[in-house]
């Protein structure tokens, strides 16, 4: 039983109640003394405090009287007077309610009874100052009319007397010019005649008059200085100055001849003659003003006395309160020497219960236990215990024992468990042979996966081919037209032709590249570029599409940021490139901003910000997963879902940060940073660098495409050489044998040939002619451009490689190197363009439903000329004729691999002509042969459109 009178567990019981029954003793006492600590501690919160705060209040209640008595006593309007007094009045109310209240606390009733006298004796004394300002405030009213009015008649009087003054002039300059009349008329006795009454008369009346003007012009400051005076003795001495001024202008004004003038000017003398008494006014409202001075001396004084009796009042609620401190200290002294005592003698019984029942009665036998169990387990069965007792321990004990005599039980099963151990080890024997088996089988499985990624790098490579063929024939055509002279408002939309078009070549690159990418075999090549052209490039390239959507598309570098700096530049646009699109994509108002900024010096943070319709949250944690896209994005196009998660391995791969952050409804953010080294200057080729010094050679040129073919001969011809072009190996062993050619331009994939083997099959053919040179240069031509495709091409003879779609840059860099160099140096640099990634490149535009886009024919006759368009157009009649007719073929026969690959062929020969409908519906029907579906392509569907186009393209011609 768990508490058996002779177990462990009711002796512990009992200890351990003691011990709780102390715990709560000391608990009770504690109680007790904090009931009594919170008793005193709300005696002094609800009493000393209160009234402590209530004699401050009043304090500071004084001091705001005493500073509104100040401010009464200085006003003079009557606006100013009740506004100081109302709250003068309001706190002296305050202050009468305020006494009140203190009668309910523990104060000394004399301190609150000469409180009270002195608060009255303040209340009467500003009563007597309220009366003085109300006089006072009267009294200043007073003056400052008469003043203003008496102001009024001395400048009146002042104009008056002015007109005088300037008659009196006008009547001496007209007696000084009847002088000069009797001077020249030699009348003497009439001159001194004449001059004696202008010194007697006119001019004593002129001096009279001014001395009048100027004294008018000292009462007005004498009224002003008055008015503005506060000593009593310089008032009594103006109004003497007044009085005697007032007196000399009296008499002044008699001297005017003018009588109704004199009576005028006489009427406002008396005015202001009249107007002395103001100088009593005056008096007596300095004396006012002293008065004022007095009682509020006196109310300093007598609030100072009201503050003393409040200071004692404060010090009588802080003796009550120290008071209470005191008595609440002396009970938690009592309360702390009580536990400590309670808490020595439970620390007492603890340690007697340790060391009597837990160490000498539990710990010690579980010890024993312990190593019994512990010997059991090891096999040593030789073991005795004391089991004496009948306490749960003493029940260990013995069941101790009886695990024992099962281990000895279990001893003996471990001799017939060994032999069928044996048993076991021979089955696990055959199971390994049979592992083995296995292991040789998953090996030839993993060789048979490798045999199927080498089959998608070679589909890879062949659609790679196919699909630079034609977009060969836009490049080639827009750098024939870039040269025709074009102004520079069409120069710049032929470099934005030429680098959309680039950019689509580099979307085929990316599909080429993420097979690199998931095979490992991703590099990152470091050179020199320009940021801000870099920037400019990509600004220029979306801001079309930007244009046709109505938003902002703009760019924000700072002007101190480094220009050249030395990394993948290719990689960066790529990236740039993927997120403008992007933002353009999916922002329908607003604005898209490329941003840069320079951190650390060192590291470059690239943003693209936009007002789109942003991601939801839950989204952005697998935005850069490889298929992955935004809701939004599924609804807006599609797609295919790479381009960001090529973007996160190109970022990675240049141990660069890449991320976004957005907010659905209110747009994005796509940033990306990467720590480079600052470059140096490189100088670029100039448009007018095209040929330089290159006489003119004799060149073969060995390709299948007749439009790839125009474009070349294009090139070629306008840089001043002479071709011979043919589409077939057979021709091009013929025309070496006939003709003696400087360079030769080989297709790698040719109908009856390869260019590797024709390559070799030339080259023998050249070493026999008489009058070869040491040796022909040749240049591979090929829409393949793995690195190993261009190394296998170097490798096997060729002395460069050249890229398809062709780029008149790169053809001229590669001529100048191999024919002005000379023989030293025919292994010319593989030329590749550099990766771009434009994000969907097969959205649709407007320009897809059209039947012609006539800006696309027009362009290429500016640069080839129409009889040469004429023949193109003749040839693409011919061959995609033959090309519908297979189609139709395959679509009736189900084939998917053939409709795939006849719609690619008729497509790019569509796309180069300008045929949108026809190149777009060939777009479709070749996706769904790459998808093992054609249901939903029809034969009539694709003559249909054929036949419009054709008919669009004969009447364009006419």
């Amino acid at each position: 039983m768990l508490f058996a009178s002779t177990g462990i567990g009711r002796k512990l019981l009992i200890t351990f109640m003691v011990m709780i029954a102390l715990m709560a003793f000391g608990s009770v006492v504690g109680v007790l003394g904090f009931s009594y600590v919170e008793k005193t501690e709300r005696t002094v919160i609800d009493s000393a405090i209160p009234a402590v705060i209530e004699a401050r209040y009043i304090s500071d209640l004084s001091t705001k009287i005493i500073s509104t008595s100040q401010l009464l006593s200085q006003v003079d309007s009557e606006d100013d007077r009740k506004k100081y007094g109302k709250d003068l009045f309001e706190s002296i109310e305050s202050l009468y309610h305020r006494l009140k209240g203190l009668g309910v606390y523990p104060f000394d009733k004399a301190l609150l009874a000469r409180l009270d006298l002195q608060v009255q004796d303040i209340v009467d004394n500003l009563a007597t100052m309220g009366e003085s300002v109300g006089e006072k405030v009267v009294l200043h009213r007073t003056i400052q009319e008469k003043s203003q009015k008496l102001t009024e008649t001395a400048l009146r009087l002042e104009e008056l007397s002015r007109s005088q003054v300037l008659n009196s002039n006008t009547v001496t300059i007209a007696n000084v010019v009847k002088i000069y009349d009797l001077v020249e008329n030699g009348e003497k006795e009439a001159v001194y005649k004449a001059l004696d009454t202008l010194v007697e008369t006119d001019l004593d009346l002129a001096e009279r008059l001014h001395e009048l003007r100027l004294l008018t012009f000292k009462v007005v400051n004498t009224i002003d200085d008055a008015r503005n005076s506060h000593n009593i003795k310089k008032i009594e001495k103006l109004r003497q100055d007044f009085t005697r001024d007032m007196t000399i202008i009296t008499r002044r004004v008699q001297a005017v001849e003018d009588p109704s003038r004199t009576k005028q000017m006489l009427d406002l003398a008396n005015d202001l003659t009249k107007s002395e008494r103001l100088f009593n006014e005056l008096i007596q409202l300095v004396n006012i003003n002293q008065k004022l001075k007095l009682l509020g001396d006196e109310n300093v004084h007598k609030f100072q006395e009201l503050n003393l009796t409040i200071s004692q009042l404060l010090e009588q609620a802080n003796d009550v309160t120290q008071q209470a401190v005191a008595d609440v200290n002396f009970v938690l002294k009592v309360v702390q020497q009580l536990l400590i005592s309670i808490t020595m003698l439970g620390l007492c019984l603890v340690i007697y219960i340790m060391w009597r029942y837990v160490y000498a009665r539990v710990i010690t036998r579980l010890n024993q236990y312990e190593e019994a169990i512990t010997n059991v387990a090891n096999g040593q069965l030789d073991i005795e215990l004391d089991t004496t007792g009948d306490d749960e321990l003493a029940r260990m004990g013995r069941s101790i024992l009886i695990a024992r005599d099962t281990a000895q039980e279990l001893k003996e099963y471990k001799d017939s468990l060994e032999l069928q151990i044996a048993q076991r080890t021979q089955e696990l024997k055959s199971s390994n042979e049979r592992l083995n088996v296995e292991i040789i089988n998953h090996d030839k499985a993993r060789d048979l996966a490798e045999q199927a990624n080498r089959a998608k790098s070679a589909f890879l490579a062949t659609m790679s081919h196919e699909i630079r063929t034609p977009l060969n024939g836009v490049l080639g055509t827009g750098e024939l037209l870039r040269g025709s002279g074009l102004t520079a408002q069409q120069k710049q939309y032929v470099d934005i032709i030429n680098r959309s078009g680039e950019n689509l070549l580099d979307l085929l690159n990316d599909i080429l590249d993420y097979s690199k990418i998931e095979a490992g075999h991703l590099s990152i090549r470091k050179k020199n570029f320009s940021v801000q052209s870099m920037i400019t490039d990509v600004h220029h390239l979306f801001s079309s599409r930007a244009q046709q959507k109505g938003i902002t598309l703009s760019v924000n570098v700072p002007v101190d940021t480094p220009e050249w700096w030395s990394g993948d530049c290719s990689r960066i646009r790529q990236v740039l490139n993927n997120f403008v699109g992007n933002a353009i994509k999916f922002t329908h108002t607003g604005s898209v901003t490329i941003q840069l900024s320079l951190i650390l010096d060192t590291t470059l943070l690239f943003e693209v910000i936009d007002t789109g319709v942003g991601i939801a949250e839950h989204e952005i944690d697998t935005l850069f997963d490889v298929f992955t896209q935004a809701e939004e994005g599924m609804k807006v196009s599609g797609g295919t879902g790479l381009g960001l998660a090529i973007s996160q391995r190109l970022i990675e791969a240049m141990d660069g940060e890449i991320g976004v952050e957005s907010i659905e409804g209110q747009g994005s953010t796509f940033w990306f940073s990467l720590e480079l080294d600052e470059g140096q200057p490189v100088e670029s080729l100039s448009d007018n660098k095209t040929a330089i010094d290159i006489a003119p050679v004799n060149i073969l040129l060995v390709e299948d495409n007749p439009v790839n073919q125009m474009v070349a001969i294009g090139f070629l011809e306008r840089l001043g050489h002479h071709v011979i072009a043919v589409d077939t190996g057979k021709k091009a062993e013929e025309a070496i044998e006939k003709h003696q050619f400087d360079l030769l331009l080989l297709d790698i994939n040719l109908p009856d040939t390869d260019g590797v083997t024709l390559q070799k099959r030339l080259r023998e053919i050249y070493a026999t002619k008489d009058d070869h040179q040491d040796e022909l240069p040749m240049l591979a031509v090929s829409a393949h451009v793995f690195h190993e495709d261009v190394e296998s091409y170097l490798s096997a003879g060729f002395n460069g490689f050249l890229a398809k779609p062709l780029v008149e840059n790169q053809l001229v860099s590669t001529l100048n190197r191999i024919l002005n160099d000379g023989k030293s140096n025919l292994k010319a640099p593989v030329i590749i363009p550099s990766l771009q990634l434009e994000m969907e490149a097969g959205i649709e535009t407007e320009e897809n439903e059209m039947i012609l886009n006539e800006k696309v024919l027009q362009g290429d006759i500016n640069v080839l000329g129409e009889d040469r368009m004429r023949k193109i157009v003749g040839v693409f009649k011919t061959s995609s004729k033959e090309n519908l007719k297979e189609l139709q073929t395959a679509i009736s026969n189900q084939d998917c691999y053939q409709v795939n690959q006849l719609a690619h062929k008729l497509k790019g020969s569509a796309g180069s002509m300008g045929l949108m409908q026809l190149h777009t519906l060939c777009h479709q029907y070749e996706q769904y042969g790459k998808n093992n579906d054609i249901s939903l392509c029809r034969n009539d569907e694709i003559s249909q459109v054929y036949g419009a186009a054709i008919l669009a393209l004969d009447a364009f011609f006419k």
